[in-house]
């Protein structure tokens, strides 16, 4: 295989523009790029140029996922065994898409990265022995195009981690709460706590097995012991009841241990003909969504399933009561999981639970309805409610609001993914996979603006010590699940999970709190800073004539205005020190039986309102051509035709482009509304318009991309220039703004590759963010 290195582009250079004699310094022994279409391609893919911007001479389309799934295998070789930055550049011109990074049959990452229909770049953390490694990207949806990988430094950056919401949601929170509160906050971002779910009672082995195997294998006990309510509390008696968990969660306190609770409540298969009180076998009873209870009734004063719902958190109470006398404070993490997949097409919701199976307006209902029960008329103030989210861009529609939660979870089971056996059924397939997922808790914190702290409420394996630190990944807490009886369920003892190097490493590790490392709660002093100012995430009603913005699973957002016209007004902000963004809004609009899709383009100079003139703005028109990929039209009558058709649509796809400073993830289009057709004005007043509309009288800085000392032009000199800035060679002064030439708030031996490509052609500057 053909290895890039940039000494011998380099040289390449050099041979038709020998300007400087100076030496160039390490970076050629540290980044080396491979090319996808030099790779193995596996499964459905092929070679081909037709997105532009690829380096090489083209890249990998990753297409259908029937049998065997797409994948590109690369043979790479270092001369010095440890920890490299694994860049992928990718494109995911379908829509975003998941990705499995596998390095010498161990899996790395499996992320789902974000669409983009122009080629970016993603980095992984991976640990190579001496000589050669076999790197496997396998695109388990399909559709996905691979550019090129570069090994390099790994040296992520990341935001603060911090907690805005450090005291109970609850007004009348015990003093034993707050206390606990004050303490998982000291220790957020700088330790992870160890936890070990419990199994259920009469399952395949003791409630005490997982605990004991801990011990054996560590000396050690876990500081979170999760427990569950949902069979102790189930009105229905014939096959439920008190198992021992209300004493078993006793002595954990009494012991000093950190006491958690989920709540698996199963009702009726059948709740139509079931009459209360009566009697059922366990298999007549589900907590999936495979039955006709009625979350949105649950919530409903009057009805069978509130009764139902009731009479199991009238119990539920008691138990806390208890607890609460004793001053005992539970983590408690009701309802969870309740998005689950995405909904197929038809479908209100892809939730695999009973609570979530009538999607998230009845689910934040009975949530609400659950926390007032408990809290204003049981009195139960010794909760800390946490709440379990995914990643997918609109979970946050699922959240119930910042006034009743107190922690956000996530639930980590990427050791198992399912494949295609060739016969068009989908099994599970185990793999080792101890990747710290540190993409997903940054995405759950800012996605929840930084409010609450983030933990892994359950999960398969939990990672490693190493990976942890090094991506600073900083999960308040883990919580093994227990095993299940069978290899492909035993999550804390099968080393496909977690390896018994890694129980020991982690529990012996400074990093992980144990339960004999934990404090006395009694001598803890609540933080008199501790707050819990509500932030609302949740999308909030438009107001009369604006559009309303919901973030789309493309990673950008729908815009739906109550009325077409031919111009659109939205109002965007700009992060600290951005001088000019620019973005889209994209629709697909018909002309004469084709579909085309159509990008509109919008500009900003600083935060405020901006007009878009559907006419006039319009950037460009594609449709799809043969192989599935955009084909853009250049036809004037299809062109006036579409614009046409612009002034009739209602409804677009919110897309931000670029800006000059910092990251696109910090420009946001937050308010949005229409100009009637044939209207002068907005309904809006004009002057807050025009005063930060951009016009051809702004100046907008030029910006040369590359051209590090500022001279104009871009040569060989600035690479060497920023080289011997990054070792500290040089104090000279740079353009940093025309270093960071793939727009990442970052300057790095990356950008410096970069710019050399460009000297030959093999990138174009500045690179896709």
């Amino acid at each position: 295989m053909k290895m890039k290195k940039v000494a011998a582009l380099v040289a390449a250079v050099l041979s038709v523009n020998a300007l400087v004699s100076v030496p160039f310094n390490a970076i050629a022994l540290e980044t080396v790029t491979y090319e996808a279409e030099e790779a193995t391609i596996g499964g459905v893919g092929e070679v081909k140029t037709e997105i532009s911007g690829y380096s090489g001479t083209g890249y990998v389309d990753l297409t259908n996922n029937t049998g065997s799934l797409p994948s590109v295998t690369f043979k790479v070789n270092v001369k010095e065994a440890g920890i490299y930055g694994l860049t992928v550049r990718y494109a995911t011109a379908y829509g975003s898409k998941p990705l499995e990074v596998k390095v010498n049959d161990k899996i790395v990452d499996s992320p789902t990265l974000d669409a983009s229909k122009e080629f970016t770049e993603k980095m992984f953390k991976v640990e190579l022995a001496e000589g050669e490694s076999t790197v496997v990207l396998t695109a388990s949806w399909g559709w996905m195009q691979v550019d090129s990988i570069t090994l390099g430094d790994y040296a992520p950056s990341r935001p603060e981690i911090v907690a805005k919401h450090t005291s109970p949601c609850d007004p009348k929170a015990t003093e034993e709460a707050k206390k606990v509160m004050t303490y998982l906050n000291s220790v957020y971002g700088e330790h992870i706590l160890s936890g070990q779910q419990e199994i259920y009672n009469y399952g395949p082995h003791g409630v005490e097995t997982e605990f004991e195997y801990i011990k054996e294998k560590t000396g050690k006990l876990p500081a979170i012991r999760g427990f569950d309510l949902g069979n102790s509390c189930n009105p229905i008696t014939s096959c439920f009841g008190e198992d021992g968990v209300s004493d078993r969660m006793l002595q954990w306190a009494a012991n000093g241990g950190l006491v958690e609770s989920s709540f698996h409540l199963n009702v009726p298969k059948d709740f139509a003909n079931y009459t209360m009180g009566d009697s059922l076998g366990f298999n007549d009873t589900t907590y999936s969504e495979k039955t006709d209870f009625s979350p949105s009734k649950a919530a409903q004063e009057g009805t069978k399933e509130n009764e139902f719902y009731t009479k199991a958190l009238d119990t539920l109470a008691e138990k806390f009561l208890v607890l609460q006398e004793k001053g005992v404070p539970v983590l408690w993490r009701p309802l969870h999981e309740a998005q689950g997949n995405l909904p197929a097409e038809g479908q209100v919701s892809g939730s695999w639970f009973w609570w979530g199976s009538e999607g998230e307006k009845s689910y934040k209902e009975l949530w609400l309805y659950t926390y007032k029960y408990l809290t204003e008329t049981k009195g139960c103030h010794n909760l800390i409610w946490e709440w379990n989210t995914y990643d997918y861009a609109n979970s946050a529609d699922w959240y119930p609001g910042d006034e009743y939660v107190d922690i956000i979870g996530f639930d980590k089971y990427n050791c198992t993914k399912y494949v295609d056996n060739g016969s068009g059924q989908w099994v599970p397939e185990l793999g080792h996979n101890d990747s710290s997922i540190a993409d997903t808790f940054y995405s759950i914190m800012k996605r929840y603006n930084n409010a609450k702290m983030v933990a892994l409420m359950e999960n398969d394996s939990f990672s490693t010590v190493d990976n942890l630190t090094m991506d600073k990944a900083g999960w308040l807490y883990f919580l093994t699940w227990y095993d299940g009886g069978s290899d492909d369920i035993n999550f804390l003892s099968n080393p496909v999970f977690n390896t018994e190097k890694d129980l020991i490493d982690m529990y012996t590790s400074d990093y992980c709190i144990t339960l004999d490392e934990l404090p006395k709660f009694s001598e803890i002093e609540i933080d008199p800073d501790a707050t819990n100012e509500v932030i609302n995430t949740e999308p909030s009603e438009p107001e009369e004539g604006h559009a309303s913005i919901k973030p789309n699973d493309n990673g950008n957002l729908t815009i739906k205005f109550p009325e077409a016209g031919e111009a659109a007004y939205l109002k965007v902000t700009l992060p600290d020190g951005a001088t000019y963004a620019n973005g889209c809004l994209g629709v697909t609009v018909p002309v004469d039986g084709v579909y085309y899709w159509a990008s509109v383009k919008w500009e900003a100079t600083k935060s405020g309102t901006i007009e878009v003139n559907f006419a006039e703005d319009l950037y460009n028109v594609t449709y799809t051509g043969e192989d599935n990929l955009p084909v853009e039209i250049k036809d004037e009558a299809i062109l006036d035709a579409v614009k046409k058709a612009l002034s009739e649509q209602t409804t677009f796809e919110g897309q931000v482009w670029y800006v000059d400073e910092g990251s696109t993830a910090d420009v946001a289009i937050v308010d949005a509304y229409m100009k009637a057709t044939g209207t002068s004005d907005p309904t809006e007043p004009s002057e807050d318009v025009t005063e930060t509309q951009p016009t051809t009288d702004v100046e907008i800085p030029f910006m040369l991309y590359g051209d590090v000392d500022d001279d104009g032009s871009i040569s060989i000199v600035d690479v060497l220039t920023l080289n011997q800035y990054l070792l500290g060679v040089s104090k000279d002064p740079i353009n940093e703004k025309n270093a960071d030439v793939d727009n990442n708030s970052v300057i790095n031996d990356t950008d410096a590759m970069n710019i050399l490509k460009s000297l030959v052609n093999l990138v174009t500057l500045p690179i896709a963010e």
